[in-house]
């Protein structure tokens, strides 16, 4: 593996950490009801688009192992370049709440268990 997509990995796993972080112990209406809480969830689907971006140019095909890389460059896509009427919360709140743990399991078999 090249040692940048060692490090992009290492920030993807960092960004979804956030996500779970913030998304735990939390439902839908409770993500709803507080601005704050969803605007982190965006930032850090922001960030983790773009950490993606990052990794395809480096190393397409480790990318591309991700069922979800698509989706989450989409994703990124639209917070950063669209506006309200452009950001659907459920897909964000399903995303954070059901792929993004799935890319942890993926990203924690990858990654030396000390990187991190």
């Amino acid at each position: 593996m090249h040692r940048k997509s060692e490090s992009l990995l290492s920030d993807i796993q960092t960004f979804c950490e956030y996500i779970v972080e913030f998304t735990k112990d939390s439902t839908f209406e409770q993500y709803m009801q507080h601005p704050m809480l969803r605007h982190a969830v965006e930032r850090n689907f922001q960030t983790l688009g773009e950490a993606m971006i990052r990794l395809q140019r480096v190393e397409p095909r480790l990318a591309e192992s991700f069922e979800s890389s698509g989706a989450i460059i989409g994703l990124r896509h639209r917070l950063a370049h669209g506006y309200l009427e452009d950001i659907d919360d459920v897909i964000i709140w399903e995303a954070a709440t059901i792929h993004i743990p799935s890319v942890l399991r993926q990203i924690e078999l990858l990654l030396p268990s000390d990187k991190h």
